[in-house]
């Protein structure tokens, strides 16, 4: 008898794999292979053929071989069956696969993933990946509206890889103030009309409240403030509030002399 050949292999899972063994005697031979010592029903040929190997078959294979005189059993001949990279949990932080934060805040991803190491891991952004992110989680220290988009990772091993499903970033925007009340110090006469405008951004909408001196100005919710026929009971500091429904932020007093 040739032992079985070849006497050790590494296969991936779903992978086939084949183990032959030549024995001489006095015809007809029978065979009967064994995995770890109990018989494999079906396989009972020179050439055991493994379709589709999971990993419940790693182990010693053997077979016995005999004819009408005798029997003799081979050595062993090792079979590893590895599994590839597969994903157990996709990329989630919070509520899988998505996480809104406002600008500025932390946001993180983790992928949890199985199968047989060791793993390299490639995080990606909008199909492009991202320089260094190389671990089972990727994280933003402060996130921006430039950071929102499209999260997935490409999971590696010397089995093989697998790529996650997206995950998506929303970034917020609170409102925050561009240009300051303009002008921020002016001088009219009473019945004219003078205007102050601010400048802001943030998600939209936006709303405006604009203030005499602290007090809300019913109606004064534009971007430009126009006083109509001032006069000089409405001389005083002018600010506004600017809102959405992340946050507001509050401008500083323009000055209006009348």
């Amino acid at each position: 008898i040739t032992q079985p050949t070849p006497a050790t292999q590494t296969i991936v899972a779903g992978s086939n794999a084949t183990i032959t063994v030549v024995a001489g005697g006095d015809p007809t031979l029978t065979y009967q292979w064994r995995l770890n010592g109990t018989n494999l029903p079906g396989a009972n040929a020179a050439t055991l053929t493994l379709v589709n190997v999971q990993t419940n078959q790693l182990g010693l294979y053997s077979v016995v071989v005999s004819n009408p005189f005798g029997s003799v059993t081979s050595s062993n001949a090792t079979l590893d069956v590895k599994a590839a990279p597969f994903i157990v949990t996709q990329p989630q932080s919070g509520h899988p696969q998505s996480l809104t934060v406002l600008q500025g805040s932390p946001a993180a991803f983790s992928v949890t993933v199985g199968g047989d190491g060791p793993f390299a891991y490639q995080w990606r952004f909008g199909g492009i990946s991202i320089a260094g992110a190389t671990n089972s989680s990727f994280g933003l220290g402060a996130a921006f509206p430039t950071n929102a988009g499209l999260y997935s990772v490409v999971i590696t091993s010397p089995y093989g890889s697998v790529t996650s499903s997206n995950a998506t970033l929303t970034v917020n925007v609170p409102p925050f103030i561009i240009t300051q009340p303009t002008p921020a110090t002016q001088t009219v006469v009473a019945g004219t009309t003078p205007t102050i405008a601010v400048v802001a951004g943030g998600d939209p909408t936006l709303t405006y409240q604009w203030r005499l001196n602290g007090v809300n100005i019913p109606g004064a919710n534009a971007a430009t403030l126009s006083l109509v026929n001032v006069q000089t009971n409405q001389l005083g500091l002018y600010s506004v509030v600017v809102s959405n429904p992340f946050g507001s932020v509050t401008s500083s007093n323009a000055t209006l002399d009348v």
